[in-house]
């Protein structure tokens, strides 16, 4: 998906679970739901979503994570369960109440509390409602536990097979010690498996050492390792430093929110250095800090030209790789879509089968009359644009070469002239000014009428 969002699908023998579905269409203008500043109102992926997961011979699903009640990744979470069977759904509780209520509330200045998290409500309560009404609807199993706030609550999922470990990383937040807690307790749990061997760990603990010293002996040439002002402010600096001690080195990591700098702290990226990253987002966002603490990782961005990023266990490691999959149109709860081979659905004109078709900013093929660009076309049922004489609704038009449609003007047409009014209608048996049209439209200049 060219956007920076969410959606991972796991399979494993033929069963297959979800972990996200990335953002949606839809958004909330209700008096329940307000539309607020910073909500996702211009683009949305779940027709994509649900084309791949086709594509791939989706069927069911065996399970729904939801990482957290933001929009971006589970925005499209309610179509998704409507569209396929799910068996359970994963997710932490989420009111708008948990918002206004935490972190170090204080009585002496409540209203100030309620101002600063009101900020970060956005559609979240709107996003979970869908979600939890889609469950019930379709009789899903919903397994509930925690009820923090968003981000502090976001699920990690780690994926096992054959020994191999991937850490699909949500979008966990270092200001609480989120990051570190997670860099620490995986680097407990997998060191047996995935613990650095000595001649590894040396030649990594050189690199930060080296990157420590640099960090703090030369700041104005370093600076861009420093952390930003949120971290500064947050008080995590400690997570600004690598980690100079038990380490690992995990197979495949989806960098931590789309690979955004903040949440990518110093400490969490040298604790597990993993052999390769994945970004929900532009690659640019691998800055060089995040270069420094992975050397030699190999990275992947989701914002590249690709259907998705594939990674394949197996006892030799996990292979990963771009995806591409087989353009053409598909039908998608009565809508008609094209998708090209990197699995995103076009917009705009559209040349195949010796036709054009229009395909609106949503990515639908369009039908009837439309209105591109100032000038007035008409599709027929198939999406296919028409041209030349067309009689609609009663009336005869005339659509030139282009496609569109002729108004307010005196028009040739072969050998003869026809008269449009302004809605493109054809005249007929009629007095336009001084001139006569006779009953089949054309007026013929060798004949004399009396007015």
């Amino acid at each position: 998906m060219n956007g920076v969002t969410d959606a991972i699908l796991l399979e494993s023998d033929g069963h297959f679970g979800m972990v996200d579905s990335g953002e949606d269409w839809d958004y909330p203008n209700s008096e329940q739901y307000p539309l607020r500043e910073g909500i996702t109102i211009n683009e949305g992926y779940e027709q994509q979503v649900i084309h791949y997961l086709r594509t791939m011979g989706v069927k069911k699903l065996d399970y729904y994570i939801a990482t957290h009640s933001h929009s971006d990744h589970i925005g499209s979470g309610d179509e998704i369960m409507n569209y396929f069977p799910v068996d359970r759904l994963y997710i932490d509780r989420y009111d708008d109440s948990y918002m206004l209520d935490s972190h170090g509330k204080d009585a002496q200045d409540p209203y100030y509390y309620l101002q600063a998290n009101e900020n970060y409500l956005w559609d979240n309560q709107y996003v979970y409602d869908c979600l939890i009404k889609a469950a019930n609807d379709n009789n899903v199993k919903t397994i509930t536990d925690l009820d923090l706030d968003e981000n502090d609550n976001a699920l990690v999922v780690k994926v096992n097979a054959y020994g191999k470990n991937a850490l699909l990383t949500s979008d966990i937040d270092p200001k609480n010690g989120d990051t570190k807690e997670v860099a620490d307790q995986l680097v407990e749990e997998l060191w047996n498996d995935e613990g650095l061997k000595e001649k590894e760990a040396k030649k990594i603990e050189k690199k930060n050492y080296d990157f420590e010293y640099n960090m703090s002996s030369n700041y104005e040439e370093y600076n861009v390792f420093v952390p930003d002002e949120r971290q500064v402010e947050e008080n995590i600096e400690d997570e600004s430093q690598p980690n100079l001690g038990k380490k690992i080195q995990i197979d495949l990591m989806k960098m931590v929110h789309h690979g955004v700098d903040y949440n990518n702290t110093t400490y969490f990226l040298t604790s597990l250095n993993p052999k390769t990253v994945v970004i929900t987002g532009p690659q640019s966002f691998f800055n060089d800090r995040m270069k420094q603490c992975l050397s030699g990782t190999e990275v992947y961005s989701t914002m590249t030209d690709s259907a998705a990023i594939v990674a394949e266990f197996s006892k030799s490691g996990i292979d990963t790789k771009y995806n591409k999959i087989i353009s053409g149109t598909e039908e998608i709860d009565g809508e008609t879509y094209w998708f090209d081979e990197n699995g995103r659905s076009i917009t705009g004109w559209k040349y195949f089968d010796n036709a054009w078709h229009y395909y609106n900013e949503k990515g639908i093929l369009e039908t009837g009359w439309q209105t591109i660009n100032g000038s007035l076309y008409y599709m027929n049922s198939a999406g296919i644009m028409l041209t030349g004489w067309q009689y609609i609704d009663g009336s005869w038009y005339y659509m030139d070469d282009s496609g569109a449609r002729v108004n307010n003007c005196w028009y040739w047409v072969g050998t003869n002239c026809y008269y449009f009014n302004e809605n493109g209608e054809m005249a007929a048996d009629a007095w336009i000014g001084d001139w006569y049209v006779d009953g089949s439209g054309a007026w013929i200049p060798e004949k004399v009428y009396d007015k």
